[in-house]
């Protein structure tokens, strides 16, 4: 029953009564030592409170008192004068000492970015200074790691693999055995996008587009010079294949050709024929070639003898096994 009755109580306010006020004044009352809480809190700001009051009414007092001083002197002919002169020159003062903050704020101010312009100034001339030394180091390690680079491509002198590069040998160069081209090659003629394609001479060569699959499977598209252009050219001979009874010369462009710069083949291609790219392809001569030389003709190893991934892997890591004891020996007998 206790409970209905407070519910029924009903707490003075004053203006419009708040729910949520009402209902922590309940949630209070129930807590005895929330109460004794609360109320000590209510003391400690009335006492605040009291102590501000009676600070404002002395502050007040003493203006009073001021005010009254100040109305005596001014109601004084002989003081009076005095008075209005102490204050102008009081007013005066504080005007004087606003300024001369302000004015004081500014040098401060101008002072600060005067240093601020001067540390920027040696910041700028310390990075050059710094940047300067930098490049000279980097322009001396570039010119020490070109320099080692031109070591490394020097052919040891200890190596001599002459006697390797005759024919029939594993370095024998096939290229120097290579007779001259009697006959123009499709990769002397420039074909152009438009079905068409220009021989040395500066004659047309025209194709219908069609695409073929050789038996080799590679793509081809055949390109047919007029008969009259090749008839009266004076690169007849070294265009057909029967110069007296030739007609018109006939070119293929093989898949390789057909598959664009995009192709990686194409690519690779054109890296290789780089003059960076010669220089390392040449390098692999030298390098990458007599190991798989060595282990060919010198160990025989030109085909496998097992079957199965494990069985094959076996027996290629034994063969590298042979190669690598065999140059750690010939090392060993040479430092020896």
């Amino acid at each position: 029953m206790l409970p209905d009755k407070w519910s029924q109580l009903k707490l003075p306010s004053i203006g419009k009564p708040d729910p949520a006020e009402q209902e922590r004044l309940l949630k209070l009352f129930w807590n005895r030592a929330e109460l004794k809480k609360e109320l000590q809190g209510l003391d400690d700001q009335l006492h605040n409170l009291r102590n501000k009051l009676k600070q404002q009414e002395n502050a007040n007092s003493r203006l009073q008192q001021q005010l009254e001083q100040l109305e005596m002197l001014l109601g004084n002919p002989e003081r009076g004068f005095d008075a209005l002169v102490h204050f102008g020159l009081k007013a005066l003062w504080r005007a004087c000492r606003e300024q001369l903050e302000r004015f004081a704020a500014d040098l401060k101010r101008d002072r600060q970015d005067a240093q601020r312009k001067q540390q920027l100034a040696e910041f700028q001339q310390d990075r050059s200074e710094r940047l300067k030394v930098a490049d000279e180091r980097l322009r001396q390690a570039q010119e020490v790691a070109d320099a080692e680079r031109e070591r490394l491509r020097q052919r040891d002198e200890r190596i001599d693999n002459a006697h390797h590069k005759a024919k029939g040998e594993v370095l024998y160069d096939k290229r120097a055995s290579v007779q001259p081209i009697r006959l123009y090659r499709p990769e002397h003629f420039e074909f152009h996008g438009d079905n068409t394609a220009t021989c040395p001479a500066g004659k047309t060569l025209t194709s219908n587009g069609s695409i073929y699959t050789h038996k080799s499977g590679a793509r081809v598209q055949q390109y047919k010079a007029r008969g009259d252009d090749c008839q009266a050219c004076a690169l007849r001979q070294r265009c057909l294949n029967n110069p007296t009874t030739g007609k018109g010369r006939n070119v293929s462009l093989f898949g390789r050709a057909l598959a664009g710069e995009n192709d990686p083949s194409q690519k690779m291609r054109k890296a290789i024929d780089s003059p960076r790219g010669r220089a390392l392809y040449s390098r692999r001569i030298a390098t990458v070639e007599p190991v798989f030389a060595n282990i060919r003709h010198h160990k025989g190893m030109r085909r496998f003898t097992l079957r199965g991934k494990p069985k094959v892997s076996t027996q290629w890591q034994l063969y590298c096994l042979v190669h690598n004891i065999e140059k750690i020996a010939t090392k060993a007998m040479r430092a020896g």
